[in-house]
């Protein structure tokens, strides 16, 4: 596994280690489960925004009115 360093103020250090003691985990444990995170929503983003490209490209868009009814139409239950 490799291992970075990465510059903490010390508040951030204090409420780190506060909830890996809360946690009872590690604040390395927690440094590299928010990485992780951090890299799978950032994944996710950019796929999406690359199907909305595509499907843009392709055509295949709603209008602005047509996505607002079938918004309200949702929001109204029916």
């Amino acid at each position: 596994m490799d291992a970075i360093k990465v510059p903490l103020s010390p508040d951030v250090t204090r409420a780190l280690d506060d909830i890996a003691a809360r946690r009872n985990s590690s604040v390395e444990e927690l440094a590299a489960q928010a990485v992780a995170d951090f890299v799978r929503d950032e994944e996710l983003a950019v796929a999406a925004i690359r199907q909305g490209i595509d499907d843009a490209r392709a055509g295949r868009t709603t209008s602005h009115e047509v996505a607002m009814e079938r918004l309200l139409r949702s929001a109204r239950g029916a």
